[in-house]
């Protein structure tokens, strides 16, 4: 993926697909919209951004970065909202930078988007033009989730209240914290407990102080954890820093860039009488967290179990309708060839005579291509069919 900043130097050679937007947060309706671009093969995909903001972002320009980089993404172009954007007349901005810079061929945008001098243009006015400069629009519906419609203020209401289940579903994704692991007071290396520490970009919006559990992903590996948002009252420290316990793990991180995931919300953060009491206070939110996290493991191999044997289940269940109904088409006369003479048990009349084996003949025949191979329910001793052959 080829990341852009500004529109001075802008200029894709090739036909593309764009879309356009803020994409804060990139949560399931900007997914939505992007998953329309990707689907264009032969047009090179576009996202083009424009944000007038300078802090309070779900993803910093280098998360989104970091995310977009694994979707197939052609080109990022982060489009600051400066006067030679934003006073530019909506059809301006179509034909000299979507057509001259850009060579759109598809234009992808939700029914609420909006651009050019005070907003001046729309979805309709882009379908209006569309034959005129020779592109393709599509207008797509919101994504909802129970109800109503996912944007970047829902995901954002949900963030400040700590609700970070909520948070997760509706960025399709787990919010995430992105950092290099700077060098603490060392406190919880002291009882025993010792953590990483990140201070994120003032630019992220933050969940309330407090403590989350939470997942870590160095590299390819994640550990489970618990992490403290906040000032850490006890200590007193005079910046806003995310402190992780990570679960099992005793390596060195310093220097290291980490992404701490959080999946729920734990307490409030609270100021201890003492270090013990804060030490009593962190072992009892990692029990918690160590269970909450055993249940998810647990409740998720039992789910994974269950798909399974749904799917073997089906199978077998397909199976033995095709097998019945094969036989269901051929209860009358078929040519069939003896295949084999195997040994079997007698019935109760060769029991009754004192034989100890039958013979009985196994019959081989096709029925709509399958191969059909069984054996028949009468026997003899000595075998019938075997005397036959060979006069």
């Amino acid at each position: 993926m080829e990341y852009m900043k500004g529109i001075d130097g802008l200029y894709i050679q090739e036909e593309t697909a764009v879309t356009l937007g803020k994409f804060d947060g990139v949560h399931r309706g900007h997914q939505k919209l992007l998953s329309r671009i990707l689907e264009k093969k032969n047009l090179k995909s576009v996202m083009f951004t424009i944000n007038g903001r300078k802090s309070g972002f779900v993803l910093t320009d280098e998360e989104k970065r970091f995310m977009l980089e694994k979707t197939g993404l052609s080109y990022l172009i982060d489009c600051p909202f400066i006067p030679s954007v934003s006073g530019m007349e909506a059809e301006d901005f179509v034909r000299e930078i979507l057509v001259n810079r850009l060579h759109a061929k598809s234009i992808v945008v939700g029914k609420d988007f909006h651009f050019g001098y005070k907003r001046g243009g729309d979805a309709s006015l882009l379908l209006w033009l569309q034959k005129k400069y020779g592109f393709q629009v599509e207008v797509v519906e919101k994504e909802q989730y129970k109800g109503r419609d996912i944007s970047s203020t829902y995901v954002k209401e949900a963030l400040e209240a700590g609700d970070m289940e909520l948070v997760n579903d509706l960025l399709g994704y787990r919010y995430f914290i992105s950092g290099e692991v700077l060098h603490g007071r060392r406190i919880g290396r002291t009882l025993g407990m010792p953590t990483t520490n990140l201070v994120p970009s003032t630019k992220k919006l933050l969940p309330p102080n407090g403590v989350y559990l939470s997942r870590t992903r160095i590299g390819e590996q994640a550990y489970y954890g618990v992490t403290n948002i906040g000032y850490k009252p006890t200590i007193g420290e005079t910046f806003r820093g995310v402190e992780t316990y990570l679960f099992d793990f005793d390596g060195d991180l310093y220097g290291e860039n980490i992404d701490v995931e959080l999946w729920k919300f734990k307490r409030p953060e609270m100021k201890f009488d003492s270090v013990e009491h804060l030490k009593n206070q962190m072992q009892a939110d990692i029990a918690f967290g160590k269970e909450y996290f055993f249940e998810k493991i647990v409740s998720g191999c039992l789910a994974n179990l269950m798909m399974l044997l749904g799917v073997i289940f089906i199978f077998l269940g397909f199976l033995c309708r095709r097998y019945r109904n094969i036989h269901a088409k051929y209860k009358g006369r078929a040519e069939a060839t003896v295949v084999e003479i195997v040994a079997g048990h007698p019935d109760e009349k060769g029991r009754q005579e004192g034989v100890h084996n039958y013979f009985y003949p196994v019959f081989a025949y096709y029925a709509d291509g399958v191969l059909i191979r069984k054996r028949y329910r009468y026997g003899s001793n000595p075998c019938k069919i075997c005397a036959e052959s060979k006069k």
